[in-house]
């Protein structure tokens, strides 16, 4: 079971209220279900443990959630700021 987590040179930091996630010159900014997948990628949750724990959240259906979270691992995998 693939269980994503942070690459360690990610630096997380909030300005404005939002969560920012800084990878040397890069920031990217999360929206609250992007926060709430990011803390949950800590090598700990396999990918179906962190879709569970979006739907019961967020009260929103298993497809919309396996959908979410697999684009956002996937998008995070690619900037390199996640590893599988």
């Amino acid at each position: 079971m693939e269980k994503p987590r942070r690459a360690f040179d990610v630096r997380t930091d909030v300005a404005n209220g939002a969560v920012l996630l800084v990878k040397g010159i890069d920031a990217f900014e999360l929206d609250d279900v992007g926060t709430r997948i990011w803390e949950l990628c800590d090598g700990e949750h396999t990918l179906e443990a962190i879709t569970d724990k979006i739907c019961a959240d967020y009260e929103v259906e298993r497809q919309t959630a396996e959908s979410d979270v697999q684009a956002f691992v996937s998008d995070m995998t690619k900037a390199r700021l996640l590893e599988r």
